[in-house]
Parts: structure tokens; C-alpha cells; sequence
């Protein structure tokens, strides 16, 4: 009978590795999850009854499980390997650095760093409650980097730091099953009956409702919850009238029409779904609307609203303590208290998404109010669709609009009284000069003078080549923390490569290799048989950026604007280079996209 065994992971990485050792685990029944403290504590009692023999985990989050459940606890250690790995890394390390923890972790390291004549700046805690006051105190000395468990990490994160784990590599989990197993021969008498878990029902794609004419819900379906993140069943009708604000109008409207029949279409806030609403005709003389929610088809929208914060967590929070870095975030303060709307320009990948990001935590603003606005085509629905969100949209919360030049210059005029009365602050992004853009013919000149008051430029990674090394850094310690990986550089040979490529994907394509580098590792070094990925990576980069398909669906007009639209990207917005490879002279191809 195999040993059936609940491994909790504090972390990604112990959860990857974990899970790539199954195989040499023949006589255990494994369940592997990642779970921090309270997410463990919270599921503890249904593993219980699910019938496991034995937990295993590591650090405090073992110590809780131990004290708050039934089942016996082996706990993952910190190995001598383990240690010599982390003191190779952080050794290379230029910025200032505190490492914070409980005494045998802290002790232990402490120890093996002297003999290696290498010096840790160091705080020792008894309880989790003395993690915040340690960070506060390393943040005075000037730390920007914190070495921890999974707890001090994820605290030092929430802070603005950039936080580096203490793993736990191979040979400390094999040691962890090796007495996981000894436990249970001894104790193999004891198991609990296993418990059947009652079986959801996954419902329809499409969100369902039944909503009366004074907007209170008579009926919802599971996917309509799950669609505008509703939590709460008993707080569905206010939670939907808070996300679609004109819904009662436009319900008003349709019951003043006493039409038998009337459809109602309109996008959520992030334009990822579309609701139709149609009149319900039934028997008790009520105004009833069928209410449909379902995703957006891509040939739909020429527009792409979403929220930031997905992409922002793909991102360390070190990258936002560089010079270059804070001294645009200066910038950007200034402008939008002045007049509430900063110009980004610069190469994809520089960090402009992550500015905004950064404002947004130094201003508060909550994550669901911070829209990432994508134009991919200037068409008149794309415009109309940011007209309605700028008009909706409330004064504590920030609007991020890329492709603002793919609108034609009749419309972009109209843009700056829309900009100056909407209440969010807007951040407009591009990646040429604003000023260029105005002389290729891309951008209104009124609204060219308008977005110029405060204008931001990020450099691309080629322009400031000293910070390659720390930020090659940045991302191998952020990997070794998702992959359960201990990379402790790269090789001279691979450094060589590093500092010669262009980067033209910048932090996105140096974050996408460095990635897959330390995935793929075998050993403690990104060497020379890694750099292949560099190519794959770059050809992804390629594909997903520097092509876009024509809609075929329009007027020859429009079908002619997206192909010198997609030409010009090709050729850097350079109109001649462009106009030749068209076979067009100058003056005609910016009269094709002036009309």
C-alpha cells in the first residue's frame, strides 16, 4: 500500500522541484500544492478527511501545520548545499542586502558565510509578528534587497523590496521523503477514512440572467458570478450595478419604449465580455430582461481594455529602485498633479507599463481601477468605445493608453477636451517621439502640444548597459524562486553574448530569457548551451509584436491604412523607406492616412 502523502509548498519553485522528483517516489501516493500560511491552515481539516498518511512541508509553515492538525509533519530543510548556493549568489551582489529570519536559519548561514569570508548583514526573529519591524529597520539602513523564508519574502515584496528566498534544492527534499517514509512504517496503523467531496457543477460559458426592471436580479448563473467577480450571492445586484453604472438608465429607457421587443448591447468596464439584454415577455405583465455575458470575439473590438496588475507581478520590484527609473516616476508625479495626464515614450519592453504600475501603488489607487487601454485599430467604434470610458470613469483611478496614433486626426482633435474633462489621470504611451510622430503625420498638432507638457523618456536596455549585470541578477534570483533553481551567474562566455545583443524586446525579452535559461539549467550557471533559447526567444518576440493581421472586413480605404500602418512599424515609422516598399510617393501615403 503506497503512503499517501500531502506535500504543501510555501513557494512556486519547492512545488516545480517537487513535482520533478515524483518519479523516485514509487511507494508514495503524492499530492503536491503551493499554499502559504493561512491558505494551509484554511484547507488543513478537508485534507484531513481526505485520508492522508503524512504532511510535508517546510519552515513555518510546517510549525503551523504541526500545531493545528492531526496528521504527523515532516519538515523540508535547509540543507549545507542549500546555503552554499545562496552565499555563491548573494556575494555578487552590489546592492545593499539584509537577510532576516529564525535563529537556525540565520545561525547557519552566518557560520558557513564566515568561513567563506563573505559578510551578511543579518537580523535574527523569534516570532512572525517581528518580520514587519525587521524590514522597517532594514529599510532605514538602506537594504533593497531582502534574503528570507516565504513569509519574510512575500512581506518584503508588499514593502517595495526586492525579496530573495533561502530554497531548498534536491538533496534536502530526498532527505524529507527518506523521513517522511521511516515515520510512517512507524506510526502505518493510523489513517482517516476518506470523505467524498461533493461534485461542482462547472455551468455554462456563458453568464446568465434574469434581471427586473428596477434592477434587482431574479436569477444569476455561476459563470455570470464568476464573469464580473461577484463573491457574494446575496450582494449580486449591487455588485453588478457598481461595475455597469448606466445599466438602470438604459433599463429606464427600455420600459418608457413599451416595445415588445428591444435588444440591448453594451461591453463591462475592461471590454473583455459583451452583454446583450432583451425584453422578456411573460404572463404577470412585468418588465423582465434576459441579461447574456459573453467574451468578445477579436473581430469585434478594435479595442483592448484589461487590467495592469496581471502583467505588473511579472515584474520584480527591484527593476523600480534603478536611477533612470526614479527619476522618471519623479517626472510622472509632477505632470499628472499638475494637469493629470503624463506622455511615455520609448522602445516596447523599456518599462512604461511598469511606471504606471508604480504610480499606482504610490497613489493608491485600487487595482481594478488601473485600465490598460490598447488601440489596435483607429477605427470609429475604437473611438467611440474610449470616449464611453472616459466618460465613465471615476476620478481615483488611472487610464494607460497605448495606440492613441492609430486614431485619425480628425478624432485625435476631439481627444484633448475629452482628456481635460475626464476626471482618471491618463497616461499616454508610445514608443516614438512624440515629436516625430507629429511630423509623419501621425499626430494632431494641436494634440501633439497638449501631450507635451510632461513628456517621459524610458531608454531602451542598449543606452544603459552598466545596469545590464544587476538586472541579469534581479531575474535569476526571481526565477530561482519559481523554478526551485539555484542559478548562482552566468558564464563569461554567455555574459559576453548578453552585452552584445540588441535587446530590442528590452526588460520583456531580457525577463523571457533569462527565464527560460534558468528552467532549462542544469547546473549552478547559465552557460554557452543555454544561449539557443536566445534565439527561440527573440523569434517569439518577433512573431508576437511585429505582426498583425489586415481585417479584411472594411472598405478598401481602412484595408489600405492597416497595411501602411503595419508597413511603417516594419520600417520604424520611417515614411520613405516605407512610401518605397508600397511603390507610393511620399505625399500620397500620408494623404492615404490623413483622410
Amino acid at each position: 500500500m503506497k503512503i499517501k502523502t500531502l506535500v504543501i509548498a510555501p513557494y512556486r519553485g519547492l512545488l516545480e522541484l517537487t513535482s520533478s522528483l515524483a518519479e523516485q517516489f514509487d511507494d508514495f501516493e503524492l499530492t503536491v500544492i503551493q499554499g502559504d500560511l493561512s491558505e494551509s491552515l484554511n484547507s488543513i481539516r478537508q485534507y484531513e478527511a481526505e485520508g492522508y498518511d503524512i504532511i510535508i512541508s517546510r519552515g513555518v509553515t510546517a510549525s503551523l501545520i504541526k500545531e493545528n492538525s492531526k496528521l504527523p509533519v515532516v519538515e523540508i530543510k535547509v540543507s549545507g548545499y542549500d546555503i552554499l548556493r545562496l552565499i555563491t549568489l548573494l556575494k555578487e551582489y552590489k546592492t545593499q542586502i539584509e537577510m532576516i529570519g529564525f535563529p537556525h536559519i540565520i545561525e547557519a548561514v552566518v557560520a558557513v558565510s564566515r568561513l567563506l569570508n563573505v559578510e551578511i548583514p543579518h537580523t535574527i526573529i523569534h516570532k512572525e509578528d517581528e518580520v514587519d519591524r525587521a524590514l522597517e529597520n532594514a529599510k532605514k539602513k538602506g537594504a533593497l534587497v531582502i534574503v528570507g523564508g516565504t513569509h519574510v519574502v512575500r512581506m518584503a515584496k508588499e514593502k517595495g523590496l526586492q525579496g530573495i528566498l533561502i530554497t531548498s534544492g534536491k538533496e534536502s527534499v530526498l532527505e524529507a521523503f527518506e523521513n517522511a517514509r521511516n515515520m510512517y512504517h512507524a506510526i502505518s496503523g493510523s489513517k482517516f477514512e476518506n470523505n467524498m467531496m461533493d461534485s461542482l457543477s462547472n455551468g455554462l460559458e456563458t453568464g446568465m440572467a434574469v434581471i427586473r426592471a428596477d434592477g434587482e436580479l431574479s436569477y444569476f448563473n455561476q459563470s455570470f458570478l464568476r464573469i464580473f467577480n461577484i463573491r457574494s450571492e446575496n450582494e449580486a445586484s449591487r455588485a453588478l450595478h457598481a461595475k455597469l453604472p448606466n445599466l438602470m438608465d438604459l433599463l429606464q429607457k427600455a420600459v418608457k419604449k413599451r416595445q415588445t421587443k428591444t435588444k440591448l448591447e453594451l461591453f463591462d468596464p475592461t471590454y473583455k465580455h459583451k452583454i446583450t439584454i432583451l425584453s422578456q415577455q411573460n404572463d404577470q405583465n412585468q418588465s423582465l430582461f434576459n441579461m447574456y455575458v459573453r467574451p468578445v470575439g477579436e473581430s469585434e473590438n478594435d479595442i483592448q481594455v484589461q487590467y495592469m496588475e496581471q502583467f505588473l507581478e511579472t515584474f520584480p520590484q527591484l527593476i523600480q529602485a534603478r536611477g533612470d527609473f526614479q527619476q522618471a516616476l519623479n517626472t510622472a508625479m509632477e505632470g499628472l498633479r499638475q494637469q493629470k495626464l503624463v506622455t511615455m515614450y520609448g522602445e516596447m519592453g523599456t518599462g512604461k507599463r511598469v511606471l504606471a504600475g508604480t504610480i499606482q501603488k504610490l497613489l493608491n489607487v485600487e487595482e481594478e481601477h488601473l485600465f490598460d487601454v490598447t488601440v489596435i485599430r483607429g477605427s470609429e467604434e475604437a473611438f467611440i468605445h474610449l470616449k464611453h470610458l472616459l466618460e465613465v470613469s471615476v476620478s481615483h483611478s488611472i487610464i494607460y493608453i497605448r495606440g492613441l496614433e492609430r486614431f485619425k486626426l480628425k478624432d485625435q482633435r476631439k481627444l484633448e477636451d475629452m482628456f481635460r474633462s475626464c476626471p482618471a489621470l491618463i497616461i499616454i504611451s508610445v514608443e516614438k517621439p512624440p515629436l516625430q510622430l507629429k511630423e509623419d503625420g501621425l499626430l494632431d498638432e494641436e494634440l501633439y502640444a497638449y501631450l507635451s507638457k510632461t513628456l517621459i523618456y524610458l531608454k531602451p536596455i542598449r543606452e544603459n548597459p552598466q545596469e545590464l549585470d544587476e538586472l541579469i541578477r534581479i531575474f535569476i534570483s526571481e526565477n530561482n524562486e519559481k523554478y526551485g533553481k539555484q542559478i548562482v551567474g552566468i558564464r563569461p562566455k554567455v555574459e559576453e553574448v548578453f552585452h552584445s545583443h540588441a535587446w530590442k524586446g528590452n526588460l520583456i525579452e531580457l525577463r523571457d530569457t533569462i527565464e527560460e535559461m534558468v528552467k532549462s539549467a542544469r547546473g549552478e550557471y547559465l552557460d554557452e548551451k543555454l544561449l539557443p533559447t536566445m534565439n527561440s526567444i527573440k523569434f517569439e518576440y518577433s512573431s508576437q509584436y511585429g505582426t498583425r493581421l489586415v481585417n479584411l472586413n472594411q472598405s478598401l480605404q481602412e484595408i489600405q491604412k492597416d497595411i501602411i500602418q503595419i508597413v511603417l512599424q516594419e520600417e520604424d515609422m520611417n515614411q520613405s523607406r516605407a512610401a518605397n516598399r508600397l511603390g507610393l510617393n511620399r505625399s500620397t501615403l500620408w494623404r492615404i492616412l490623413k483622410d
